[in-house]
């Protein structure tokens, strides 16, 4: 017998920023995943990279520092049982190298996005989340995680919608 296991997702610094800013357009799918981790439904993954990347509120144009209150509620987040934060060690930066230099003509233009890519890879999540359509959405499917899975990397899904709610079999009106 096979144990069940729970799905992982990495998100990248855009994912947490987003959460952080509630952005009107990505904080309703961010919400999702947030709960159904919450759920024990689901793995966040991310690198120990984005505890210092995260300190500015916006991904891409005009940057501005998260308040102390921020900064520390998403320091506590990253602790959460349902977040797992993976050292950005050796492995992770040989990795992003080989990655940057091999994606970098394919739009991967940041080494500390390629960073985010090979900390993806090595731990073979099932998803890379990302709002960063110029570097990581155009890679989906293209790069290969540790297991030789394609990885796949896409926006975080919308959420469901509410359940419906049925009357009880043995009470019905």
């Amino acid at each position: 017998m096979t144990l069940a296991r729970v799905p992982t997702v990495y998100w990248d610094s855009c994912v947490w920023i987003g959460l952080i800013n509630q952005e009107p357009e990505k904080v309703e799918s961010i919400a999702g995943v947030l709960a159904a981790a919450r759920r024990g439904e689901v793995q966040i993954v991310t690198s120990s990279f984005t505890l210092c990347e995260v300190v500015s509120r916006k991904c891409d144009g005009e940057k501005k520092e998260i308040t102390a209150d921020e900064d520390d509620a998403f320091a506590e987040l990253l602790k959460a049982d349902f977040v797992t934060v993976v050292t950005a060690d050796w492995d992770a930066g040989m990795k992003a190298r080989e990655l940057y230099r091999a994606f970098r003509s394919q739009g991967l233009k940041k080494p500390q996005d390629a960073l985010h890519l090979a900390t993806a890879v090595l731990e073979s999540v099932d998803v890379m989340h990302t709002f960063d359509d110029d570097d990581f959405l155009k890679l989906d499917g293209k790069v290969s995680r540790a297991d030789g899975i394609a990885l796949a990397i896409r926006l975080p899904p919308e959420p469901p919608p509410p359940a419906e709610v049925h009357p009880d079999l043995f009470n019905v009106v």
